[in-house]
């Protein structure tokens, strides 16, 4: 469900994608543990960074910062000093005591990779985005559209969740 999400979110502006991609959100909540973790379907079902790090991803790109947070927390708390990110949290304190054993390197590569995408939605990271309003100043009627600058963006198509008075919408990056 979390791949999914991920990979659709840039067809969301189709009302039926938009709709799936809510209710897959809303399930993947569901799913979420207390610390933030998830685990997969039969045999992994334990808390695992594979599983946790593709949710946050899905779960921030559907504008779910608070649970995305949540999930790249816990992927954090068992990411190593150099960088690679542990499938478990047996595995993070065996490396954190002796280091990664050669015959478990290929277990933290695939937990790395996949972790990485929701490391992104991490509470500590700062954000480079800057909102600017362009044009007119003053109250404007409710209902008005208004054009806004974003500064920080880093490529054309990049999708950031824009959050006023509690409402969120996705921001599309564009030249210009």
């Amino acid at each position: 469900t979390a791949l999914v999400v991920g990979l659709i979110r840039p067809l969301s502006d189709d009302a039926d994608v938009a709709s799936a991609i809510d209710a897959a959100a809303t399930f993947l909540a569901s799913q979420q543990a207390e610390d933030g973790s998830f685990g997969g379907v039969a045999p992994t079902t334990a808390p695992n960074a594979n599983s946790t790090g593709l949710a946050a991803w899905a779960l921030g790109s559907a504008c779910e910062y608070g649970r995305a947070t949540a999930a790249a927390d816990w992927v954090r708390d068992i990411q190593l000093s150099n960088g690679a990110v542990a499938y478990d949290q047996a595995a993070y304190a065996e490396a954190s005591d002796s280091g990664i054993a050669e015959n478990d390197r290929d277990q933290f590569r695939r937990a790395t990779s996949q972790a990485a995408l929701g490391l992104s939605y991490d509470g500590t990271a700062t954000s480079g985005l800057t909102i600017l309003r362009t044009g007119g100043g003053g109250y404007l009627k409710g209902g008005t559209n208004i054009v806004v600058g974003v500064s920080g963006v880093q490529a054309t198509g990049q999708q950031p969740c824009l959050f006023v008075g509690g409402a969120s919408t996705i921001l599309v990056a564009q030249d210009g």
